[in-house]
């Protein structure tokens, strides 16, 4: 799920910068990976490079201790007050559905991007995949019910999803 989300950023980043939109990447983690919004060739390059090759962004986690309100200070110091926020996070856990409704609540659009770790081809049905299922699934309903936008995929590809979304978003 985190190299799905890597992948997905990657998609985004450069339809993003390709549209004329100022871009930046951050990860939230015990490793600080921070390139502020830019726009152009080079930034572009910035980005690609820092995609594939920041340890932030590793598929394999890190076991350094993690101090998400220091990160989130920090966060928020570097974030430009008018910055929307594309948020993408597989929702395993309570940390990034707290994240996403700060800064909602410091006024930034905020939306949610999700691959879900707990579809799978297999469809394995074992007691412990089905109750990740249905936390993941109560963390999208408190985020929707906070008003905030969650895009999520699974079986379907990240540009499929995102098109549904957009469709819903449009009306």
């Amino acid at each position: 799920a985190g190299e799905a989300s890597v992948e997905a950023a990657g998609a985004v980043f450069t339809a993003l910068l390709a549209g004329g939109d100022r871009v930046g990447i951050a990860a939230m983690g015990p490793r600080d990976c921070w390139l502020p919004p830019g726009a152009g060739t080079d930034h572009a390059v910035r980005g690609r490079e820092t995609l594939a090759t920041d340890p932030a962004l590793a598929p394999t986690p890190s076991d350094d201790r993690f101090y998400r309100t220091l990160w989130r200070r920090r966060f928020r110091r570097r974030l430009p007050g008018d910055a929307q926020v594309l948020f993408f996070t597989p929702l395993v856990d309570d940390v990034p559905v707290d994240a996403a409704r700060r800064l909602d609540a410091y006024g930034h659009l905020v939306t949610v991007l999700s691959p879900d770790p707990t579809a799978s081809p297999s469809r394995s049905t074992t007691p412990g995949r089905r109750l990740a299922a249905i936390e993941r699934r109560e963390r999208i309903r408190t985020l929707r019910g906070a008003g905030i936008r969650v895009v999520e995929w699974g079986d379907r590809s990240f540009p499929a999803a995102v098109a549904s979304a957009s469709g819903r978003w449009s009306r």
